[in-house]
């Protein structure tokens, strides 16, 4: 782990994967019908499959219902944080927004997820020995979300980290900003999100179904404005910039670094929030 992170207490969280499915239409591009989330029933669904304990679920669970409930007292008053230094990689293929994201996160928890490249160590449909694709189980139409955590946390297990990441679904707001707080401030790390870009409360949206990855890696006015990763900009780092009508950003495979949302709406980051589907919560912590 990471020597400049707040102490953890290794008490934490899952919610029961239990609400309704809607159905997913995955495929690489805006244009085409999505950023490369392919949802796929039967897959890893168990703790032991998802590279965790129970009881370690059951302690995450504890830990932010306690710290929800405490409310901001000053012991959790802060107005806004920041995981520093973190980057936000680029999908190099249309449908690599999930290797990119966790290319982005483990490359600013462990370091080496970058070499030799950045296209490289991220791959492609094809698979190659060693690359995140690889391990995430990627086609071209995407990466299922549960395999890919599934491989995150043996990454973490890899190094190990006392952390894990665990699946859950917010469905009141305040509990979605208390999950943005509490995951970046308390336990300094990014709280993973997939999004519907169907809904125009995301920065940008389209018509066509699909779902994206990002990772909630800030926050400002106490959790009411969130920066935002997402992977799929083409602007080579920094702030992302926002279309006019929302429309895609451009995209381009050259660039090495997306960018992030500035302080974007933490009320419209949650009603972008995908549903679950095919069994699979939309959040991971």
């Amino acid at each position: 782990m990471r020597n400049n992170r707040r102490p953890m207490l290794v008490a934490l969280l899952v919610i029961a994967m239990t609400a309704g499915t809607v159905t997913t239409v995955a495929a690489g591009d805006p244009a085409s019908g999505g950023t490369g989330i392919n949802i796929q029933a039967g897959g890893p669904r168990t703790s032991a499959e998802l590279g965790y304990s129970d009881e370690y679920a059951a302690q995450k669970a504890r830990a932010f219902q306690a710290r929800s409930a405490a409310g901001v007292t000053p012991e959790y008053a802060v107005s806004m944080d920041a995981l520093l230094g973190f980057t936000v990689y680029h999908e190099k293929t249309r449908y690599n927004c999930l290797p990119a994201l966790g290319q982005s996160l483990l490359q600013w928890e462990f370091g080496g997820h970058i070499s030799p490249s950045v296209a490289a160590k991220q791959g492609t449909a094809t698979q190659a020995s060693g690359t995140i694709t690889k391990g995430m189980g990627t086609t071209t139409l995407g990466t299922d979300d549960y395999a890919a955590f599934a491989w995150i946390n043996g990454q973490y297990a890899a190094h190990d980290s006392s952390w894990f990441y665990i699946p859950v679904n917010d469905t009141l707001e305040a509990s979605f900003k208390d999950r943005v707080t509490n995951e970046i401030s308390l336990w300094a790390h990014m709280l993973y999100v997939r999004v519907d870009l169907t809904k125009t409360s995301f920065p940008w949206h389209q018509s066509a179904p699909t779902q994206h990855a990002t990772g909630a890696i800030g926050y400002t006015n106490y959790g009411a404005n969130t920066n935002i990763a997402d992977p799929w900009p083409s602007t080579n780092g920094g702030t992302c910039v926002v279309q006019a009508g929302g429309a895609p950003p451009p995209y381009s495979s050259t660039p090495d670094r997306a960018c992030y949302w500035s302080a974007w709406s933490t009320h419209k980051y949650y009603l972008s929030k995908d549903g679950p589907r095919e069994g699979e919560l939309p959040e991971w912590h």
